[in-house]
Formats: C-alpha cells, structure tokens, sequence
C-alpha cells in the first residue's frame, strides 16, 4: 500500500500544480467582460474565463464549448482543451469517458468551483474525430521555466542535460538552450523508449506550458519529441576541443569536452560556483550540472556523474556547454571527473595595466601594485567583501577576498608594495559574453596577499624629500663659507689663470699627437684590408679562370670525340663494317662516361660546400662493399690495372655511409689506376684498428712532387708531372671533403716516380656524430 501512495505521489503533485496554474490563469488572463455582457451560453473558452470567480451569484451559466485535446491527465482526470480563444482545464467527472488526445471535442457543461478551481463543472464530452493540434509559437526555455507562455501550445529546440523514466512510462527530460534550462514532461512513452541514450542530444519538443511541478511543459506522448541530432549514454564522448578553439567560437549549447588542471574552486556570493581550469592554451570557468538522485528504483536515469571532490592541480576531464565565450570563457550545465593528482598550478606573473585589460579572464596570476586604499562591502548576512585597490605605472586593479569575517587586510599599511594571488574575474553584473568594463582579482585566503615592505616609488619620493631638506641647509652653509672665500678666491684666480692657460695649451699639443697616431693606424689597417682584399679577388678570378678552363678542356676532348663519331655513323652506317660500327658506339658510350663522371666530382663538390650532403651512418658489410667498389673500378677504368684487394681480419659489426664511401674510394682508386702505368697493380687493402677501420690504396704510378703536397687538397690544382693525363683537380677534394664528415683522417706518402700511398681511417666500429 505505501508503494502505491508513492507511486502516485508525483502524479498527485502533477494535477495540484496545473489546478494551481489554471486559477492563476483564471485570476489574472480574463478579458474585461461583466456578467451583463455575457451571452447567456458561454460557447468559447475566453467566456468563461471572462466570467471567472467574480460572478459567484451566477455561477451555473450554460456552457456549449468546441476544441482540440491538448493534454491528458495520465489518470484520466482532467484534460486540457483549446479552442481559437485559448486553453483550459476541464475535470473529468468519469475517466472511462475521458476524450483522447489530439481528439475533436464537444463539451457541455456549466460554469462553477469545486472549492480548488473555477472552470467548467459536470462536463458531457462528445468526440468529433481527430482534431488539428494548433500552430506552435516558438519559445525559449527561459520563457518556458518563467511560464511566459501559459497554457499556450508551444515548441521549443534544445539539448538534453539529464533524462529520467518512470516505471509508469512516464518521462521527464532536462533541456538547455542559450537563454537558460528548463524541463520537459512525457506523460507517455512506450516500453521501448529509453533515455540513458539521449543525453547531449539535440530535440525538438511541442506542447503545452502549464506549470505541473517540476515539469513546466507537457507532452502527451513521445511523438511530440524530436531526436534533431543523437545524443549517447557517456557523456564523456562529447568532441574534444580546447580553451583557445571556443574562445574564437560563437556560444553554443552543444556538449564538449576539456581536459586540464584545477586553478581553484571559487564561492562568490553574487554569483554562482565555480571551478577555475587551465588547459595548454588558456583558462576558462565551468559551473557543475547539479546530478539527479538515483535512490528511486521506479525511475530509470540517464547515466549520472556525482559532485567530484576537486581540489587544486587535480588533472580533470569536464563536459559542458559553451554558452559564454568571448572574453570569460564559461562552460555551463557541466559534468566533471577527476583523472588525477597533480601538484597545485603555478600562477602567471602579470602587470596591473594586462589584468585591467582582462587579458587573462578565469586564470591564476600574481599581480604587484601599491596599495592606495582598502574598504569593505557587505555581500550578505554574516558576508563581507574585503577589497584592496592597487596601482602600477598608471593603472589600477581592485584585489578582493570573501568571507564571513570582516577587516581581513586592517593591518596592511598604505603605500606598501603589495603582491596579490588570485583569479581574474570580472566585475559583477558584468555582461555574459561581452568585455568587463572592469577586471578584479579574487583571493581565496589572506595568505594570497603579502606586503613586500614600502613601495620603490614611495620610497624615492621620501629619499627626495629629505635629500631636499639637506640641500638646502647644505646651501646656506656653502654661501656663508663662499662669502669668506670669495676674497682669496679673487687673489688666487690672477695667479692659476696663467698655469691654467699653459696647461690647457699643454693638453691640446698633447690631445693632437694622439688623433694624428690615431688616425696614422686606422690608416695603416684600412691599407692593409684593401690589399688583402684585393689579393682575395685575384685569387677568385684565377680559380675562376682554372675552372672554365679545365672543365672547357676536359670536355673539348669527348666532345669530339662524340661529334666525329655520329658524324661517321649518320654519313657511312649502311658502309661501315660491324667492327667499325661498334668501335664507334664504344667511343660514344666511353666519351658520355667520361663527362657525367666529371659533371658528377662537381655537383658532388656543390653539395659537399653547400652543406647538403649530409653524414647518415647505418650499419654495413664493409667486406662485401670494398669488393664491389673494386669491381667497380675496375669496369670503369676497363681494366687497365689490376686492382689486388686484401681485407685483415674480420670486418662485422660496422657503421658507415656507403653513399660517401663510394665518393670516397671510387675517386682514390680511378686516380690511382689513372696515373700508373697499364697493366700494373693498385693495392687495395682495409683492416680494423680498435674503433677504426684502415684503408690503404697504393699505386706504382708517377708519384705526386713534394713541393705539390701541401696543395694538393685546394680545388683545380694537379700535380706538374700529370702531363696530357686528363683530370680536373676536384677528385682529392671530394676525398678530403668525405674523410671530415665521417670524422676521419688521410694522410698521404708519395715519391716521384715510384709510386703513391694514401692511408684512411674512419671510426667505423662506433657510432660517430656529424661534425
């Protein structure tokens, strides 16, 4: 039994709520008609509206009424009906002969009270068929939560906060828009509808504004509902985002999340709570969405997130709506869960000219001024606001602190360098969404304010002032002094006037000499930076004249070559024996061979000089790639020489870049076989050394003269013993331009005529940086 009473309890307070609002109603929305106006039968709702409580002495007035069902109690005891005039509620003296919803009715009856509300009494309904729901008028929540539209038929679009389900399969739902929240009543739903899947889901809801407790509209049945856009059981699957993004956003009610750390949890007794949260791109302001209750088994409940117990450098995660966000971000209606703990945010240290600004809304900062002044407000019973005012460089901030206790900053002195840690806030009444005319910043302890003794600027000013008075007494004294010293003073100046003359001739003499020795090596510097200029620009313009003349040389020759052979092949192919041919091909193939390989030394020289050929080791098979460079030599000097390569030992284990290798030891062995004579032999040879690996190329050639040695390394220089061997001087460049960018060393031995050696090592059996 004490289940059914409770059971029926809501519904109970559903039906005294819209009596409630329908005498309201009554009362307040009559048209201003007496009795003797009236028709004898009322036949539309304004009528009996008309007539109301006022006419006591006539209350059984014939009523002959027509309209639509725009709401049905879900005990069947009273209806709501609308007609052109408006809407009103009409009991129902059987609920087995109730009219359904959306129905065409008839209603016969009289005017009269029965003791709670006045209306329409003994009704005789006659149902017609389906009626036509009236047109909508578009409303907000607010207006729907203010009952701005009582007893009319409405529509409205928000998003779901928080859902709950009665195992009556009645329904009530919890919407938000830009303009406020509000809460909407089902009376029905089927078995299927569910709402832990709805929240943050945008809908679309129409039906009657009648204040019914907690439930300002009412809708008959879950057609009237609206799925706009779907909503999920967790509502931390909202669209991530971050503090900057929604700052360039226009306010919205839509759901998202942020992470951050906790600044603090502020009270402001004229305003709501709120967490303070900083994200890696700014700070914002959010006021939690207060969860439904859970201890009902007969309601079924959208997922709900308790209170959290914040504390400050907790790292959360909060789901709300944006509703405010230019300049004080706000997120409103919002869930919050802790994710971890964290060690309590530092503030940012700024000036009192950024915090008047409002640069920094909702963020912790620390802010220094001189205090100017203090007072205090009374914000309520037992509550006082404590205010500081502060001044830097011509700009004031207000520093304030609420409490319970008064005169918390008595004992700070005026004039004092104060230094304040708090929130920026915006004054209050401040527009939401529109810059504060004026920023403060809000302490949560004493503690949050400290003096750092007398203001710098204080101080100076009283330093001045006493200066001032020692001037002045140091002033009579010196004319009293200056006075007795005047007449000796006067005998002195005759005698000092010639030795102040002589010595100032002496210093002019003295100051001349010094600017003409001065100016005698500035002279002597300026000659020397132009001659080595000069030689500097003479040196370019031979290097210049080298290249073009070596590479213009070297290429005159395959040119020739090439022309004269096409020349033959285009007159006399068809004359031309195959050998012929074939000659002439291989001289073709061996001139282009001949000049990309000098094209390839200078780019590979461009990108060594422009820093774009870059050291990039990896491990490889040193064995293997030493005998495929010696191949490669090889082929590409048609085995002129052979080539003898000798590997000491094992070899694993190495790091190395095999494109400068190649560069390396393809030009130490081309010149190697270039300048022996044919049919000799290049030794090849590489061995470890601890971390290194040691390379030996040694030829029986021509040798390099000793005077040639120390040059050998400058570019499109070669040796004066190269006779008509063709060659652009560039090769030991590269080699030595490789050796340095894998941090090695070369070293070279050579004797005219009997040969030469160059020995490598590269530390190849450790990772070595790029230099």
């Amino acid at each position: 039994m004490k289940a059914d009473v409770k059971s029926a309890l809501p519904h109970l307070r559903l039906l005294a709520a819209s009596l409630l609002g329908a005498v309201m109603l009554a009362t307040a929305g009559a048209p201003a008609q007496t009795n003797e106006t009236l028709p004898p039968v009322l036949t539309n709702l304004a009528q009996v509206r008309a007539l109301g409580p006022v006419g006591v002495r006539q209350l059984k007035r014939p009523v002959h009424v027509r309209g639509v069902v725009t709401y049905v109690h879900s005990q069947r005891e009273h209806i709501f009906l609308q007609d052109e005039t408006g809407a009103m509620l009409i009991p129902v003296t059987n609920p087995g002969l109730c009219p359904a919803f959306a129905m065409d009715v008839e209603v016969r009856g009289v005017t009269g009270t029965n003791g709670t509300q006045w209306g329409i009494m003994d009704g005789q309904f006659t149902v017609h068929g389906p009626g036509t729901l009236p047109e909508p008028a578009k409303a907000t929540l607010a207006e729907v939560q203010a009952i701005r539209h009582r007893l009319k038929w409405i529509e409205v679009e928000g998003v779901v906060l928080q859902a709950r389900k009665h195992s009556s399969r009645s329904a009530v739902l919890q919407l938000a828009d830009l303009s406020g929240v509000s809460t909407v009543g089902l009376v029905t739903t089927p078995d299927s509808f569910t709402p832990t899947n709805l929240i943050g889901a945008r809908v679309r809801a129409q039906g009657l504004n009648v204040r019914a407790g907690l439930a300002p509209l009412l809708m008959q049945e879950v057609s009237l509902l609206s799925v706009l856009s779907p909503g999920q059981a967790d509502p931390f699957k909202a669209t991530a985002t971050t503090a900057s993004v929604l700052r360039n956003s226009a306010p919205t009610v839509e759901r998202v999340s942020l992470r951050g750390t906790v600044l603090r949890t502020i009270y402001r007794p004229s305003s709501q709570s709120g967490i303070y949260i900083r994200d890696d791109t700014g700070a914002f302001q959010t006021a939690l969405l207060a969860p439904q209750p859970t201890n009902d088994p007969t309601y079924q409940y959208t997922q709900t997130i308790p209170l959290a117990d914040v504390h400050p450098g907790d790292v959360v995660e909060v789901v709300g709506s944006p509703t405010v966000t230019t300049p004080n971000l706000f997120l409103q209606h919002a869930q919050l869960r802790v994710l971890g703990a964290g060690p309590e945010p530092e503030p940012i240290s700024v000036t009192t000219a950024e915090v008047a600004a409002g640069q920094f809304p909702s963020d912790l900062v620390t802010v220094r001024g001189r205090l100017l002044g203090r007072h205090q407000v009374t914000t309520g019973r037992n509550l006082w606001r404590d205010v500081l005012r502060l001044t830097a460089d011509g700009h004031e901030v207000s520093v304030f602190l609420d409490s319970n206790v008064s005169d918390r900053f008595a004992t700070l002195p005026l004039n004092d360098l104060i230094e304040a840690r708090g929130l920026v806030v915006p004054e209050d009444g401040a527009a939401p969404g529109l810059p504060a005319k004026k920023y403060l910043v809000q302490v949560t302890s004493v503690a949050d304010v400290r003096s750092l003794g007398l203001a710098p600027e204080v101080a100076r000013n009283r330093t001045l002032q006493l200066t001032g008075g020692v001037a002045i007494l140091v002033l009579l004294a010196g004319s009293w002094i200056a006075l007795l010293r005047s007449r000796l003073a006067r005998e002195r100046r005759i005698a000092t006037e010639r030795e102040r003359s002589e010595a100032a001739i002496r210093e002019a003499n003295t100051s001349l000499e010094r600017r003409v020795a001065e100016r005698t090596v500035e002279l002597e510097k300026a000659r020397e930076e132009t001659a080595r200029a000069l030689a500097t620009e003479r040196e370019l313009n031979a290097l210049k004249t080298r290249f073009v003349s070596i590479v213009s040389h070297e290429f005159r020759t395959p040119l020739g070559i090439i022309m004269s052979a096409v020349e033959l092949l285009r007159n006399y192919q068809d004359r031309l024996p195959a050998p012929k041919r074939d000659e002439l091909h291989a001289d073709i193939y061996g001139s282009t061979r001949q000049m990309a390989g000098l094209m390839e030394q200078v780019l590979v020289l461009g990108r060594v000089e422009g820093g774009r050929l870059e050291f990039k080791p990896k491990p490889v098979d040193l064995a293997a790639l030493c005998e495929k460079l010696a191949d490669e030599s090889l082929s590409a000097t048609g085995h002129r020489c052979q080539i003898d390569l000798r590997i000491d030992g094992p070899l694993g284990g190495t790091q190395g870049d095999e494109a400068l290798l190649r560069h390396l030891f393809s030009n130490l062995l081309s010149n190697a076989v270039k300048y022996s004579p044919a049919g000799s032999t290049v030794e090849f040879s590489v061995r470890r050394d601890g971390a290194d690996a040691v390379f030996s190329v040694r030829d029986r050639g021509i040798g390099i003269p000793e005077t040639h040695l120390p040059h050998l390394f400058e570019p499109f220089r070669r040796a004066s013993n190269v006779g008509e061997t063709p060659g652009t001087g560039l090769g030991m460049l590269i080699v030595k331009r490789c050796v340095e960018l894998q941090s090695g060393r070369i070293e070279i031995q050579s004797k005219v005529g009997e040969g030469t050696t160059v020995m490598v090592s590269l530390p190849m059996f450790a990772v070595v940086p790029a230099p």
